[in-house]
């Protein structure tokens, strides 16, 4: 994406600016019957509250969880909301004034590490080699937790200097720029799902299956509830794209519904 996949939250923000209300915690979900009709009642943490006819919720399953969900769930969606976790990871992301790694000799994609960090990865393959270039170094697990403990600075110079032997001119092509991500958000607690063993064979049933026969497609839905999130991807969970891909799904079926 050009400019970043920030872009995409962009254009959203500014093609449904009117539509967007930030500030709104999410306390309790009810329903309310109708005559015929079901309704979905969302209060808010300032016990404001609004009425719903069709409802997504795309939240990290950990920060669901702090929802009061009284709705009738089948067991094995509210045990998938209850029991699947995020996992633990940071990047830090150092831009070059060229890639002068790039080549059979050293590397072109990227290469693993028994330093603090686990790979390091080249996010500039696109640009062509007279451009400036970035390495995103990445932590996992209890790994990641030395980027909040020690300065991005001191450990890119560090990591720099280990990797002099086998990319030659890489300390001085650093151009300064430099910056690492923060996953550990107050209300998620993680970065992106990680199943345990067993886990994505025991809740497959409410992943999102994206097909050309409708037979094979599959939603999380119960009644006019859905979920969407990069945890419910069968094919892209762990990457923004199952957050995409979910979000336009689900989207999709709510209009279907509607009509």
């Amino acid at each position: 994406v050009k400019g970043g996949t920030g872009a995409i939250i962009e254009g959203l923000e500014s093609t449904l600016r009117d539509q967007i209300e930030l500030g709104c915690l999410l306390d309790r979900v009810q329903i309310r019957e109708r005559g015929q009709r079901r309704e979905y009642l969302l209060t808010f943490a300032d016990q404001r509250q609004v009425v719903a006819d069709h409802l997504i919720l795309a939240m990290p399953f950990t920060s669901l969880r702090k929802v009061k969900l009284d709705l009738p769930l089948p067991r094995t969606l509210r045990r998938f909301i209850n029991e699947v976790d995020l996992g633990k990871n940071e990047k830090l992301i150092a831009g070059f004034d060229t890639p002068v790694w790039r080549s059979e000799a050293i590397f072109t994609e990227s290469l693993w590490s028994d330093d603090d960090y686990l790979i390091a990865w080249d996010i500039s393959q696109r640009h062509a080699p007279e451009q400036s270039a970035a390495l995103t170094f990445f932590f996992g697990g209890e790994r990641s937790r030395i980027l909040s403990e020690r300065p991005p600075t001191a450990l890119l110079e560090r990591y720099l200097r280990g990797l002099e032997p086998i990319i030659p001119g890489v300390s001085r092509a650093h151009n300064g720029a430099l910056t690492s991500s923060h996953w550990q958000w107050r209300s998620a607690q993680g970065a992106y799902v990680n199943y345990r063993p067993g886990q994505l064979t025991a809740f497959g049933e409410w992943l999102y299956i994206e097909a050309d026969d409708p037979a094979e497609q599959q939603l999380c839905a119960v009644d006019n509830l859905l979920f969407a999130g990069e945890q419910l991807s069968d094919a892209y969970y762990g990457f923004m794209e199952g957050g995409a891909q979910t979000g336009y799904l689900a989207a999709q079926s709510v209009l279907k519904r509607i009509r």
